[in-house]
């Protein structure tokens, strides 16, 4: 296995460990801006925005609607030169027939995602609301969502099962009648750890938790030259995330007076164990860890 791919494996297990303590004090919010060239009702809008609202914060996620430039309002609000510095936000398009009908996109599409733009077309939704069993506004939540879902995920983000399914038909809108159409569990977890680490996605307040310290274990007695190479490379992934790693070395014997004194303190919220081990020898051990992969994590 090399270097590169430890360092990930290593600042998987750290980030699993860090994040819930980012969560527990912070949430991470994506902005969301909607072109209604539709003219969709407000009220159907209004609606719909809650559908994928909902839909996101399962995810962990939570989305903040910003004024829609079209309207009247915004374009008050806006009549002045805007001094103030601008955050990237996500934009997306309900489009009217006219303008989708120009783009030739499939039949079976209501829609699709480039860049940090989202497109929905608006009449292929409101077809599938007259043809089926489910509200217009739940099934543009739910499109909304699914396409907003790839500007977070990014490339190869569709799924053969839940909101991501590439091609939504009248049955997945059963699931989304009861609430059940959903992103999967590591598509939430690969939007969270996208969003942390991208600011063009989100912005996450990261300024009260800018450091981590990480006790290390090497109880497999890593060499220190391969050890140096992984911590180097998994701080830099942890800097493109606005987090800066400081390293322990606290796997001494405990008569050793070299052992860094914080090694022995109790935890704090910033500290991280991270413990290398050999592969387990007995029959028993294997069984207990059977299924975890290269490594796991678990919250202090």
């Amino acid at each position: 296995m090399s270097g590169t791919h430890i360092c990930w494996i290593v600042a998987g297990c750290l980030t699993a460990l860090v994040k819930p303590s980012l969560s527990q004090s912070q949430s991470i919010t994506v902005s969301v801006r909607v072109y209604n060239h539709a003219n969709v009702r407000h009220e159907t809008l209004e609606r719909a925005q809650s559908e994928a609202t909902r839909i996101f914060a399962q995810a962990g996620l939570e989305l903040k609607w910003l004024p829609d430039p079209l309207s009247e309002n915004a374009r008050q609000e806006h009549s002045t030169p805007d001094t103030t510095p601008r955050k990237v936000v996500l934009d997306i398009r309900l489009l009217s027939e006219s303008m989708a009908k120009r783009l030739r996109r499939p039949g079976n599409r209501f829609g699709f995602a480039l860049n940090l733009d989202a497109f929905v077309f608006f009449h292929r939704v409101e077809e599938l609301a007259r043809d089926g069993n489910s509200s217009l506004s739940t099934i543009l939540g739910h499109i909304m969502a699914h396409e907003l879902g790839h500007l977070v995920l990014g490339e190869s983000s569709h799924s053969s099962e839940g909101i991501m399914t590439e091609t939504l038909q009248k049955k997945h809108f059963e699931q989304a009648n009861k609430g059940k159409l959903l992103f999967r569990a590591e598509e939430a977890q690969r939007m969270r750890v996208r969003c942390t680490m991208n600011s063009a996605l989100a912005h996450h307040p990261v300024e009260s938790y800018t450091q981590i310290t990480v006790r290390v274990y090497n109880y497999a007695t890593v060499s220190p030259d391969t050890l140096t190479s992984v911590k180097n490379g998994a701080s830099l992934i942890f800097q493109q995330a606005g987090i800066d790693t400081s390293w322990l070395d606290c796997r001494r014997a405990l008569s050793n007076s070299l052992v860094p004194q914080q090694c022995q303190e109790p935890s704090g919220p910033t500290d991280v164990v991270l413990r290398i081990v050999l592969e387990p020898k007995s029959d028993g051990d294997r069984m207990a860890l059977s299924g975890l992969g290269f490594a796991f994590a678990e919250g202090m």
